[in-house]
């Protein structure tokens, strides 16, 4: 059977992944997680391990072949072992920030020498919010940012965006969001 990684035809060098897009309670719920369990998983963005400690295993064995994977997750444990939610969330890229790097400074110190290295000469990524750093999220941005303005305007999106029941959206979706600009724009870049 032929492989990509075997072939060397991935890259590795870089950060795939930056969130997991996975629903965690379908992965919760079809782990069924156990407090005595011993856990496996892909590390990923780490998103999903995370969510596996909710359930309070004895163990957790987290593996990627990635370093710069592994490297995320390391400043993301430290992101949340120092810092609240709100300034986590912050540090991140959830919220809007211009104090990452002096944030950075504050938990340098506590990672490993080779994830710090990482992390000193990808600076940018830190400034930016992680969670924006992966090469899948690039590819959603570009969408978001060049594609999604020819099929709806700003207000359309921001009224897509708006709390509606699930009825409420649904009939927002169906009757003016899946049009057919939508549905090609959709289908050509995907």
């Amino acid at each position: 059977m032929k492989s990509e990684v075997r072939e060397n035809k991935v890259d590795f060098s870089l950060i795939r992944y930056s969130q997991c897009w996975e629903d965690t309670e379908v992965l919760l719920e079809g782990l069924d997680i156990k407090e005595n369990d011993v856990c496996l998983g892909i590390l990923s963005a780490g998103d999903n391990v995370f969510s596996m400690l909710t359930k309070n295993p004895s163990k957790i064995i987290a593996l990627d072949i990635s370093f710069p994977q592994i490297a995320l997750v390391r400043l993301k444990i430290e992101v949340f072992k120092e810092f609240s939610y709100e300034k986590m969330l912050e540090f991140i890229g959830v919220k809007k920030s211009d104090k990452r790097a002096e944030m950075y400074e504050k938990i340098r110190g506590n990672l490993e020498e080779k994830v710090r290295e990482y992390w000193d000469f990808n600076k940018e990524a830190v400034q930016s919010g992680v969670i924006h750093t992966g090469k899948f999220e690039k590819f959603f941005s570009l969408f978001r940012k060049r594609i999604l303005p020819f099929v709806h305007s700003k207000k359309q999106v921001e009224e897509f965006l708006s709390e509606k029941s699930e009825a409420e959206r649904t009939e927002y979706y169906n009757k003016k969001w899946n049009n057919f600009r939508w549905k090609m724009m959709f289908k050509l870049f995907f």
